[in-house]
Formats: C-alpha cells, structure tokens, sequence
C-alpha cells in the first residue's frame, strides 16, 4: 500500500502537466469537459503533493493573494441579493474561482525542465489556434483592416474581444527569443503578424498593454536593437494607416486618441457612485448583475446619459463592484505579487532557460493584460486563470529532472 502510494506521489507532477494543459484548452477555448477534467486532476495531484510537506518560501504572499481572491468570491456571495448566481458567476463560466485554487494546488508540485519545456511548446501551439480562430471570425464577418463591416459595432467588438489572447500568450515567445537565440527570425516575424493582427482590432487599450509587455521583456533583457525597431514599426503601422484611408479601423481609433476623460465622467464616477450607495461592499458578480444596477442608475439619472454598458472598463472598479473594496484589493494583490514574485525570482542568477522564460513571460502577461489594458477594459476572466496557474508553475520550477 505504502509502494502504490509512493508512486502516485511520484506521478503527481506529470499528472499535474496532462491536467493543466487540459485546463489551459477548456480555458483558451470554451470546452467545458476539458475544464473539468483539467481542473479535477491539477486539485488530485496537488493534495497528493501536499503530502511532501513543500516549503513555500517566498510563495507564501502568492498563495495568500489567492486565498484572498477565494474570499473575495465568497463575500460576492454574500452581498448579493441572490448569492448562487453570484457564486456561479465566480466559480463557473468566469472560472476565477478554479482558476485561483488550482494556482494554490500547483504551487505545491514542482515542474522539472523537461515539463516546462512542453509547457512552452504548448503555449506557442495555443497561440497559434487562437489567431486561426480570430482570423476565421474575421474572414466570416469583414472586420479586418479596411474591411467592409468594422463599422458594425456588436461584429466589430465580438471580434475585437479575442485579441486579448495575444497579450497573454505572444510575451512567452519574445522571451524565448533571448533565452534561445537560433529562434529568432522566426520570433520577430510572428512578433510583425501579431502587431498587425492586434491593430486590425482598433483596440487601444490592447495596443498599450502589448506595447508595455513587451517594453518590460525588451529591458529586462536589454534587447535595445529589437526596441527600436518595434518602435519604428508600431508608428509606421500607424502612419501608413493614416496615409491609406481616413475611415480605416486603426485611422479611426488613433484619431480617437488615448485619453479618458469622457469615459471616466460616464462611466467610472456612476460605478464609484454605485458603489459607495453599497457601503463599498459590493452587489456580487456576474454580469447579469451589473446591468441590472447599470440600467436602473441610467434611468434614475436620466439627465446624465449615462451609457449602458456590460462591465466598468476597468477591472478594479468591476471587482469593487462585485466584492466592494475586498474585491479590488483582491485583484490588486494577485496582479501585483504576480508580477513582483516572477521578477523577484529573475534575479536568480542559478535559473535555467525554461525556467527564465516561464518567469519573464508570465510578468509581462500579467503586465500588459490586467495592469495595463485591464485599467481601461475587460479582459476576458478567463485569462485571469490562465496566468495564475502559470505564475505557480513559474514559482515552483526547480532544476531537478522530474523521475515521472
């Protein structure tokens, strides 16, 4: 018995890698059963780990800022006048609830090398399917670079919304980049057809947060050559855009400008108003729940022509609105230790390629994501999970060669 349950101790790490990269498709792509399975098997193999008593050292704070998030979820239930579709909005589609306590379970399992190396493979291959999908929307519907249909909001949004991904996803390539040299051509041509991918949304908070992800990889590894030219290229994308036609998607949205005043006067103040009436305790989560409040706010305030819309465009205000000031300090602390912990642990002169690269990648995803363009929209909830289960595997890697 004590043999049989040795060797599920010791399988746990490559069960945890089968059951992330499961979790990881249903997250990427909405199949549920994925999701399940995956996150079933990364709670089983963490609570096998937990037997080895790991030390959490400097995880500690990450472990914690997850806690705080479950919490969070909890007290969302609480608040809401009805807390099972406040809980279900939490735990179910938005899946920030398995998102964070599979982070909890994965820190406790420690990624070899090998393993993290297939985890990169992986998430060049989902950034590869993602783009395809994109790309199949967009000849669907013709929402490209002068296309016929950008001027078509409810298609225009639908396929501007999944350009988030590439924030997410395309900073593990730029890493690899300058960790695995021999790649690079390969790198900065995708690097060119992201950019080009990305402006076709007339997004501008996607731009800036890419802009910044990559910023931060480009310094940490003192690429200045590639930073001048992305420079360069990003203003000639811009430029040539500007030149070829005054109604293209990216002629309109540059001259739009980037500041927010008018959003922050419609929008923001009504959610902070909202939100003070609640006592800064929130209304629970859940979308449903939020244009509920949104609407009867516009009608009382008529006066104001306040628009309605699905969310806060900007994440701290939509947990604040969910959990009050509990939520916004939950999202705070995870974005933030996310972000600290990786570069903290980047100092570490002893890191292996793998290892850098899964560390720099996810900081700049957390950056460019929610600290950047989350300041001004909504991301998907779903990259919420995504990038906390890759900051645990980050956290944990060693050096050892994993026997399973």
């Amino acid at each position: 018995m004590l043999r049989l349950f040795d060797k599920a101790r010791r399988a746990a790490p490559l069960l945890a890698e089968i059951s992330l990269m499961f979790f990881l498709i249903g997250l990427f792509f909405p199949v549920k059963t994925a999701q399940s399975l995956g996150w079933a098997g990364i709670v089983l193999s963490g609570l096998v780990s937990l037997i080895n008593r790991p030390q959490l050292g400097r995880n500690w704070a990450w472990v914690t800022a997850c806690g705080l998030m479950l919490f969070a979820g909890w007290w969302g239930m609480q608040v809401s006048p009805e807390p099972q579709m406040s809980w279900r909005a939490f735990w179910g589609y938005q899946t920030i609830g398995k998102g964070m306590l599979c982070a909890m379970m994965l820190v406790s399992i420690q990624f070899s090398p090998i393993q993290i190396r297939r985890l990169l493979g992986f998430l060049l291959v989902m950034l590869i399917a993602r783009n395809l999908a994109m790309m199949i929307y967009g000849y669907q519907h013709p929402v490209f670079l002068g296309g016929a249909d950008y001027s078509n909001q409810i298609l225009l949004l639908g396929y501007r919304s999944q350009g988030d991904h590439i924030l997410v996803l395309f900073p593990f390539v730029l890493a690899a980049v300058f960790c695995w040299r021999k790649h690079i051509n390969a790198a900065l041509g995708l690097m060119v057809f992201e950019i080009a991918l990305l402006a076709s949304t007339g997004w501008r908070g996607a731009w800036l947060g890419f802009a910044g992800a990559c910023l931060l990889l480009l310094v940490l590894f003192r690429a200045w050559r590639i930073l001048a030219g992305l420079v360069i290229g990003a203003l000639s994308v811009g430029a040539i855009s500007l030149l070829a036609s005054a109604d293209n998607i990216v002629a309109l949205a540059i001259k739009r400008g980037f500041g927010d005043s008018q959003r922050a006067e419609t929008v923001w103040r009504p959610v902070l108003d909202m939100i003070s009436q609640s006592g800064w305790q929130g209304y629970g989560f859940g979308q449903a729940r939020y244009l509920e409040l949104i609407a009867a706010y516009s009608s009382a305030h008529q006066e104001k022509n306040i628009p309605i819309y699905g969310d806060a465009h900007n994440m701290v205000l939509n947990f604040a609105m969910a959990a009050g000031w509990l939520g916004a300090l939950a999202f705070v602390s995870v974005v933030t230790s996310g972000i600290v912990l990786c570069l903290q642990r980047l100092r570490d002169k002893n890191l292996l390629p793998e290892q850098s690269i899964l560390l720099a990648g996810t900081a700049a995803g957390w950056l460019g994501t929610y600290g950047l363009l989350g300041l001004t929209d909504q991301p998907h909830y779903n990259n919420l999970a995504v990038l906390a289960v890759l900051t645990s595997v980050a956290l944990a890697s060693n050096r050892e060669v994993n026997p399973a």
